[in-house]
């Protein structure tokens, strides 16, 4: 499949493991509510040490922190709030960045359209300088994908155009703007990402047009 960037062309992509890898806004997270933790309680309530690798790799690291400094469970919540309303450290790495400059310059539009919490997704927008870039987020609208219901108001937003979707996770990114007729790419994953690229178990339906290796292939499709 040819895929055309042009005057007429609407690109939208997917957030979190598209435009940066989510892992480092997991990284960052896990951090800042360590260091949140450490300054407010004081390391006297501090009992055992925690390595970060441990902390990344846990699937409840906001339990193992309270554990470590004598908190009671009770405030999980609480430091699960900070952690998804932190600025995080996060930046978008040079070849991406060149991506969006060069497709900015000869697209009619770039939208970001990504599912989450609008604290959380537009910290990390802002925290890219994205900010600049329309993003539809699902809590927003109350609309997750694979819902088509963002999809839609994006083509009604923009009229006739050649719409791309660009995203990672073929569980959900692709289905809605394949059955609307975008042209759908996806951007390979690896070791680090958040979802599975297993096709074996999806329908056709759910699968990109293309794979590419990296947001720098969209410059020489």
């Amino acid at each position: 499949m040819r895929i055309d960037f042009n005057s007429d062309t609407v690109v939208v992509f997917d957030l979190d493991d598209t435009l940066y890898t989510e892992s480092d806004y997991r990284k960052s997270g896990i951090i800042y509510v360590k260091n949140f933790v450490t300054c407010l309680y004081g390391e006297n309530t501090y009992q055992y040490p925690l390595a970060l690798d441990d902390l990344i790799a846990s699937d409840d690291f906001i339990g193992k922190i309270a554990d470590a400094y004598k908190l009671p469970k009770a405030i999980k919540d609480s430091l699960l709030w900070i952690y998804r309303t932190h600025k995080p450290s996060i930046k978008i790495r040079p070849d991406v960045q060149k991506v969006i400059v060069s497709l900015e310059k000869v697209c009619k539009s770039l939208i970001i359209l990504t599912d989450g919490r609008s604290v959380t997704q537009r910290l990390k927008i802002e925290a890219l300088g994205l900010n600049r870039i329309p993003a539809y987020i699902s809590e927003e609208f109350s609309s997750e994908k694979p819902s088509p219901d963002r999809f839609l108001m994006i083509a009604k937003a923009f009229g006739n155009a050649n719409y791309i979707y660009i995203g990672d996770n073929p569980q959900k990114d692709f289905l809605a703007p394949n059955s609307l007729g975008w042209k759908t790419i996806g951007l390979k994953g690896h070791i680090g990402n958040s979802h599975s690229q297993d096709l074996d178990a999806l329908s056709k339906d759910y699968w990109p047009n293309i794979w590419i290796d990296s947001l720098s292939d969209l410059l020489i499709l």
